[in-house]
């Protein structure tokens, strides 16, 4: 059994004395430190959070322009091609207005000649069958 005497109850002092001694010098600084690596943890985790944040918001302006920038040179692109057409197809009917020019051109040299060539043979052709009578009669054949 237990019994109560002077001894016990100075144990009990020192105890108590021995656990304010560490509370003072050991606990209480270490949760001061436990306490303040908490604090900055969870600062830091903010600051992490607010970073991915800022960079996710980064990374959608960054899509926004890209997608602008690449619809802007496909309009441009766009553009582009239907001015070259548009310039292609008024080259192509100017050669063609050209063509057509120098093609009526010499279609009517070739009816003058044409007129001419007639003219020449409508007063050869009676000379022709003259001349072929007269070889028919004389040899009795053309050749």
């Amino acid at each position: 059994m237990v019994s109560l005497n002077v001894t016990l109850f100075v144990e009990i002092v020192l105890f108590l004395l021995f656990l304010w001694v560490v509370n003072r010098t050991v606990f209480r600084p270490l949760l001061r430190v436990m306490d303040q690596r908490s604090v900055k943890v969870a600062a830091l985790r903010a600051s992490a959070e607010a970073s991915r944040a800022e960079a996710e918001r980064m990374q959608a302006l960054y899509i926004e322009h890209l997608t602008k920038a690449n619809q802007a040179a496909a309009e441009r692109l766009r553009a582009a091609r239907l001015n070259a057409y548009r310039e292609n197809r008024l080259s192509l009917d100017e050669l063609r207005e050209q063509a057509e020019a120098e093609l009526a051109g010499h279609r009517e040299k070739l009816a003058e000649r044409l007129d001419a060539e007639r003219e020449t043979y409508a007063a050869i052709v009676p000379r022709l069958l003259q001349e072929m009578d007269r070889q028919v009669r004389m040899d009795g054949s053309l050749l």
